[in-house]
């Protein structure tokens, strides 16, 4: 936890001197895409002050089709959901296609959470001719992201031991569930990239710009996932002399 201190304490005198908000590596499993994404995200930053994923070709390889009819009930499931579409595409990099769903969940009829499942390969017929929602999701492979109401990033330290009914747990820092998901490949394999906030709120809980940590996980061929890369966002110190 000491050597944790120092390293937050570094991290806080650099912001202060940084010209422009910048994302910095904690965590790397993978230094090729880590290191690749990394400059992606910071050059977006630095010459637009924002990020711009679908102008790079990591993401916008990815051909996503909305044409779809997956059914709830009586209704269309897109009645449900904002942003719904379809893509083929080896997602858990197996050498194989699979049929990937992707969705925005909504709250109070705005934008609260994205989603994404993926299915075997000829799904997509079923996807585009009609199916039911909930016949759909009794196929789905691997686990869904956001099953659980966090998600915790268990490769950078345990920050604190807490105690449960007389039980102790691990915790570790949270990005919460409002998370901005976004799959892209790299030299043929696939990735997700995940855009959370720490301690999971943000007063617009659907926008890219107001997340502060970023996370690269991927699907194994036996259909878990693993966390790749970790990134925290410093912000510009815009104070100067005379203000407080």
């Amino acid at each position: 936890m000491k050597k944790l201190n120092i390293i937050i304490g570094f991290l806080l005198t650099l912001s202060s001197l940084l010209q422009a908000d910048t994302y910095i590596l904690m965590m790397s499993k993978d230094d090729q895409v880590c290191q690749h994404m990394l400059s992606i995200y910071n050059n977006d930053l630095h010459k637009e002050g924002k990020l711009l994923l679908e102008t790079h070709e990591e993401y916008s390889s990815i051909k996503w089709d909305r044409e779809t009819k997956i059914m709830q009930d009586k209704y269309p499931y897109s009645a449900y959901v904002g942003d719904l579409k379809v893509s083929t595409f080896d997602i858990n990099n197996d050498d194989k296609n699979e049929s990937v769903v992707f969705y925005i969940t909504m709250q109070h009829y705005l934008p609260y959470q994205d989603t994404l499942t993926y299915y075997p390969s000829e799904t997509m017929d079923l996807i585009k001719t009609g199916i039911q929602s909930r016949e759909l999701f009794k196929g789905r492979l691997g686990e869904k992201f956001m099953d659980h109401q966090s998600y915790p990033l268990k490769e950078l330290p345990v920050q604190k031991i807490l105690k449960w009914s007389n039980k102790e747990m691990d915790a570790y820092i949270d990005i919460g569930s409002h998370m901005y998901l976004r799959p892209f490949l790299f030299r043929q394999r696939s990735y997700i990239s995940i855009f959370g906030r720490y301690g999971g709120y943000t007063e617009t809980p659907h926008s890219l710009s107001n997340h502060d940590i970023v996370t690269i996980r991927q699907y194994q061929p036996d259909n878990t996932l693993k966390d790749i890369c970790y990134y925290a966002k410093l912000h510009h110190s815009k104070t100067t002399k005379g203000e407080k």
